[in-house]
């Protein structure tokens, strides 16, 4: 999975800034995915520029403005394109799940 694909993932449930995606990746697809927030911005900017989403700007009084980004058609289409495509089998190595295959 790249950190692109999932955030048009992300990004096709709602609109959210940056950061609300960060906090809705910690809440969620943290446990097998891991990004932080020096990745998610350059790669939410990457996809604008790809003209996979748009970004609008939230002028708030005496608080900084909000970048929020929303998928556009495009953005969907290319979801949709890598979720339908076949994934090769992973390559697992845990050394956690030996142990728990030799605890059984």
């Amino acid at each position: 999975m790249s950190l692109k694909h999932a955030l048009l993932g992300i990004l096709s449930l709602e609109p959210m800034t940056g950061y609300e995606v960060k906090r809705f990746f910690d809440s969620s697809v943290q446990h097998f995915w891991n990004a932080e927030l020096s990745q998610i911005y350059p790669t939410l900017k990457s996809l604008e520029e790809s003209g996979f989403v748009d970004m609008r700007v939230e002028v708030q009084q005496n608080r900084p403005n909000r970048k929020i980004y929303a998928i556009t058609d495009d953005g969907r289409a290319e979801f949709e394109r890598w979720f339908r495509a076949p994934q090769p089998p992973a390559d697992l190595r845990d050394p956690f799940l030996i142990k728990v295959f030799f605890g059984t």
